[in-house]
């Protein structure tokens, strides 16, 4: 009798194998010229978009984090990086045959802000948000990362009516890369002041922020 052995050998694709399966991908492309998208998807695969236009398979991509590059007059390379709000970048959907246009890194960033004056302990607070957001609403680190070094978070600056610097440092980082600062106000102090921070943002365009309030909580004014 003879016995006959048969072996099996199972040949395993590599993940960038099932992408480029599709017969008809889709063209994703940057806006901005002189910008580089990193996207990173759910299950670790990544996709880097300039505006040459890059392959992407049809169907609805999860998208993890994204990266966004820009280089300074010296040459040197800058990075934007947004790993929590996502926002409307969450998902990408793409049809076959497609071309995808991203918007991503020609507008300014955008600096939300939140001001909220409280009253703790029988004492006046005014607490400070600020959010750094691309167009799509996706929420930055407030700060652009040369090579490896993230910067610090933002100078805030607090004056007065008359110019008069009341407190000035750098916000708080919170978790949700927001910056954030809660002034205790100074007894007596009456009229509007102004808060302005300044984020190092290296050649990403930023709109500027200065923003006159009121300390008062509004119950009181």
């Amino acid at each position: 009798m003879v016995l006959l052995v048969l072996v099996m050998t199972c040949v395993v694709a590599p993940a960038s194998a099932a992408w480029s399966a599709s017969k008809e991908p889709a063209t994703v492309k940057l806006t901005a010229e002189d910008a580089t998208l990193e996207i990173t998807f759910e299950g670790g695969r990544k996709l880097v978009v300039t505006s040459k236009g890059t392959k992407l398979p049809p169907g609805t991509h999860l998208v993890k984090s994204v990266r966004l590059f820009r280089k300074d007059e010296e040459g040197r390379v800058w990075e934007l990086r947004c790993t929590q709000q996502l926002t409307t970048l969450q998902s990408i959907t793409v049809a076959p045959g497609q071309e995808k246009i991203l918007d991503t890194g020609k507008k300014p960033i955008h600096f939300d802000y939140f001001i909220w004056p409280n009253t703790r302990n029988g004492a006046l607070h005014v607490l400070f948000r600020f959010t750094a957001r691309g167009g799509y609403g996706e929420v930055y680190y407030p700060g652009a990362i040369l090579g490896r070094k993230v910067p610090p978070m933002p100078a805030y600056r607090i004056t007065d009516e008359n110019g008069k610097v009341l407190a000035e440092g750098r916000l708080k980082h919170e978790s949700t890369d927001v910056g954030t600062y809660s002034w205790p106000v100074p007894a007596g102090l009456t009229g509007n002041c102004t808060i302005e921070i300044k984020p190092n943002m290296g050649p990403f365009e930023w709109g500027p922020v200065s923003k006159q309030f009121d300390p008062r909580p509004a119950s009181t004014r």
